[in-house]
């Protein structure tokens, strides 16, 4: 499953629930490792504007 694949999974099992009641834990997995990838990098950024 690609990044791609499972963003659209998530956000149809979140926006769309009553047509995607269900959403599979490899979409769950990629799409939280994708999230705190990019809070990680968003924190990274912020410290070096804070130096």
């Amino acid at each position: 499953m690609t990044l791609e694949e499972a963003i659209q999974e998530f956000e149809d099992f979140c926006y769309h629930h009553s047509l995607h009641p269900e959403i599979s834990s490899e979409a769950i997995a990629i799409a939280l490792k994708a999230m705190i990838y990019q809070q990680e990098q968003i924190i990274k950024e912020c410290r070096k504007c804070s130096k």
